[in-house]
């Protein structure tokens, strides 16, 4: 399956194709590398962006798949904090699992309910992790005390 960019001036460009099941997105602090859940492998990939917007050098960042579940889990929504770590929703495990800048696993954080499918960094010091949940319809917040970034604008 495909992934595509959409320019500021509203055109669509194909920019990855050959994932199996393209899911959240995300950009690092510095805008030079596209990350993306691959869901159903449990994958979270990393391309580099290249000046004109393209992808090149597309590589595996991390598997965040848990095993120990019998149904697919997989990376859903992801985000960044400012030490370059990336939480990522998995869906169907009710967690958030945080990948250090060298691509392990870290953190397991587990909320009581099973789809967990995106995250984000708010608060008054934008150091909560906000976690959303689709079975029982949940926001859950944890105090982490490390800041997040704001989603990559230019």
């Amino acid at each position: 399956m495909p992934v595509y960019r959409l320019d500021p001036d509203g055109e669509v460009t194909k920019v990855l194709e050959g994932l199996r099941y393209p899911n959240g997105v995300n950009v690092n602090e510095d805008g030079t590398r596209l990350y993306v859940a691959d869901s159903y492998p449990g994958d979270i990939k990393v391309g580099d962006i290249n000046p004109d917007g393209s992808i090149s050098n597309l590589r595996t960042f991390a598997n965040v798949r848990v095993e120990s579940i019998a149904e697919i889990t997989g990376p859903d929504g992801m985000c960044f904090d400012v030490h370059g770590n990336l939480y990522a929703a998995i869906f169907r495990a009710g967690v958030v699992r945080r990948v250090n800048p060298d691509g392990e696993i870290d953190l397991e954080i587990k909320v009581d309910a099973p789809h967990t499918t995106n995250c984000c960094f708010g608060g008054p010091n934008f150091d909560q992790l906000y976690i959303t949940e689709g079975l029982k319809g949940r926001v859950y917040r944890v105090d982490l005390g490390i800041e997040g970034l704001p989603l990559f604008s230019q």
